[in-house]
């Protein structure tokens, strides 16, 4: 019998579809029956390196949200040395608890919202995945038989690239990943501020995609008289089948006057792969409702701040004014 690989059980813990295990077994040309294709035979077939790959691939990824961030300077700073000081940081108080250590005082400030602990994380020279457990406002709930005023833990993970400006924190929750990024900024020291897609980034943006689905336009006052609010658009084919909504006189109306908010957006990434997000551009905030590895988002991303380049980034100004940061501080 073969040794299992060490991440055999992690692997098992991933939940991946089986299309994406159709593609795994093509990949790393396993040997296996259509009829036998699980993740459990193919984690024993994989070698311990490939399983470690396979792992990390999917770990933070697949059916993902994330929130986009842009810091000054993050491309210049070394990875290692930022995720090093961050797993430093979120670490002490985690060791303290285990070790029983801890204060009333400490284990107060521990609980505080904000504060961050550290689950798993993988670092190299160009890219560091880290996952955490971030502490949320206290709720009322039920634990041994009577209501308690407990913090709510929720799962997050903050993803850094090299060279790249771009801080990604990927939560169910957008109020998980703003208090995500405020403790990196804290702890790094760096400016920085939400990467909300403006007016003219989201025109050149709209540019590289492939279609857009469905869209969501606010519309400013005074447009359509006292009329204010927004107004959600979708376009099929008498076949069913979704149209690009960026072909819609009524679309190119409604942004030529308003703002796009939410736009289903399709991208062409390589040759004969395509992939679609839910785009909310107020928030700079991406959901992937396929199951997409690593390298996908990491695709989608080096577009994204691409664009950003091109228009030429936000101005120093509304960074200052977005964080409310004193100038003399900085």
């Amino acid at each position: 019998m073969s040794k299992r690989p060490q991440h055999f059980d992690q692997l098992m813990g991933l939940g991946i579809p089986k299309v994406v295990l159709d593609s795994i077994v093509e990949e790393y040309r396993l040997h296996l029956d259509q009829s036998d294709v699980n993740i459990e035979n193919i984690a024993k077939d994989l070698t311990e390196e490939q399983a470690e790959d396979v792992y990390w691939r999917y770990r933070f990824a697949g059916q993902v949200s994330t929130n986009l961030f842009y810091l000054v300077n993050l491309g210049s700073q070394d990875i290692q040395s930022i995720a090093k000081k961050l797993k430093q940081e979120a670490a002490h108080i985690s060791q303290a608890i285990e070790k029983e250590m801890l204060s009333e005082e400490a284990a107060d400030w521990y609980y505080e919202p904000g504060s961050l602990r550290i689950s798993e994380s993988k670092v190299t020279v160009d890219k560091a995945l880290m996952g955490f457990n971030y502490v949320g406002n206290p709720v009322w709930v039920f634990h041994e038989g009577k209501p308690q005023y407990l913090p709510r833990l929720h799962k997050a993970s903050i993803i850094l690239r090299k060279k790249s400006n771009i801080l990604e924190v990927r939560s169910s929750s957008y109020g998980v990943g703003k208090g995500v990024f405020r403790w990196f900024i804290d702890n790094t020291k760096l400016l920085g501020s939400p990467l909300c897609f403006d007016k003219n980034m989201e025109e050149q943006f709209r540019r590289k995609v492939k279609k857009y689905t469905s869209a969501t336009v606010d519309i400013p006052e005074g447009y359509y008289d006292d009329y204010i609010g927004r107004e959600r658009l979708y376009a099929r084919t008498n076949e069913g089948k979704r149209k690009d909504i960026r072909l819609s006189l009524r679309f190119q109306e409604l942004v030529k006057n308003g703002r796009l908010s939410i736009a289903y957006a399709t991208l062409d990434l390589m040759k004969d792969m395509e992939v679609s997000f839910n785009l909310n551009a107020r928030l700079g905030r991406l959901f992937f409702k396929a199951y997409v590895r690593e390298e996908v988002l990491d695709a989608v991303i080096n577009i994204v701040e691409k664009v950003y380049e091109s228009v030429g980034g936000y101005p120093q100004k509304s960074l200052y004014e977005n964080l409310r940061i004193p100038r003399q501080e900085v």
